[in-house]
């Protein structure tokens, strides 16, 4: 018994250290948890520590986003030398501010019973049973540096750009997709047009002969991530609808047309946020001539179908749900 007692004195020293057991906080303006607070829980729970050196706690709040499970505390304990001999991530979710003191006060208080157990047990007869293990501190939670952290792999989420570029013929558009996914695949619905419109003088009967076109795409892309970073490319379907109309007097009503087809359709994002992603997209397409009516003048046809088209984009994403 006298060994045991020598060698508990022993761990209070080496483990505790000094004139006793500082308690700081970085973050004082956070107000939760309150410092006086934490300093009072912990002198209930830990005592006093006597020895040659100082202890130093201290704690600061980690503000993070909600799919890392919400603010953390991160607390830190040094010994007299100034080496961190202790660090602990406390979620605060579903916490109070007096509940966060009391679990800062309950891991110094388990930290410092488990180091005198240890020496106990080491310096302990043979039949000495066993100490009762210490209760568990909180659980442990690792923070990813900001720059290297992802927004959540959503089981399937809805998604909203808005976005503005340039058509294959050179000419400014803007469009709008709506689509629906997971982490590695996205259908989605996409509406471009240009407000400039594409004009053609009619030689045989004078005038001239104007068009206007609506784009609509069905791109299936599957999808990669790494960090902020996703990109992605597919096959699509394509719809171009172009409205006509004319000055000529042999035919001044105007007159639709649909050009269908298919092409492919690549896109790459960096988040902004877990919701809101800078996103570019490029879009490449083929029209066949022969699945297309003509526009004709008289006996004169104007404004060939266009065989190819495409559609370069940047904007933002906006998602939910998932």
């Amino acid at each position: 018994m006298i060994r045991l007692a020598a060698a508990i004195l022993v761990a209070l020293r080496l483990a505790a250290g000094g004139a006793g057991l500082t308690v700081d906080t970085d973050t004082p303006e956070a107000m939760c948890p309150d410092l006086a607070e934490t300093r009072t829980a912990v002198a209930a729970r830990v005592g006093e520590i006597e020895g040659a050196g100082n202890w130093h706690a201290r704690y600061t709040i980690v503000h993070r986003p909600a799919h890392l499970t919400g603010d953390a505390v991160r607390l830190e304990l040094e010994d007299s030398t100034g080496t961190v001999r202790l660090e602990r991530l406390l979620p605060v979710t579903g916490r109070s501010c007096a509940a966060m003191a009391e679990a800062v006060a309950v891991v110094l208080e388990a930290y410092f019973h488990d180091t005198v157990e240890r020496a106990a047990t080491a310096a302990a007869e043979p039949t000495v049973a066993e100490p009762t293990p210490p209760p568990s501190p909180p659980p442990v939670t690792e923070i990813a540096p900001p720059s290297a952290t992802a927004p959540p792999d959503r089981a399937l989420a809805g998604e909203l750009e808005l976005m503005a570029g340039a058509t294959g013929e050179g000419t400014i558009a803007g469009g709008v997709a709506v689509g629906i996914g997971g982490p590695t695949w996205r259908v989605g619905l996409v509406v471009s047009a240009s407000p400039e419109v594409h004009s053609e003088q009619v030689a045989a009967s004078g005038g001239s002969a104007t068009s206007r076109t609506l784009e609509i795409r069905l791109p299936v892309i599957l999808r990669a991530r790494r960090a902020r970073w996703s990109w992605g490319a597919g096959p699509e379907l394509v719809l171009a609808l172009e409205r006509a109309t004319t000055t000529s007097p042999l035919d001044p009503a105007p007159s639709w047309r649909a050009a269908p087809g298919a092409g492919a359709a690549g896109t790459l994002s960096y988040a902004l946020t877990t919701t809101v992603a800078a996103t570019i997209a490029v879009d490449v397409d083929a029209t066949p001539a022969a699945w297309t009516r003509r526009f004709e003048v008289g006996d004169a046809e104007v404004l060939s179908p266009r065989t190819f088209r495409g559609f370069a984009s940047a904007g933002l994403s906006f998602l939910w749900g998932g």
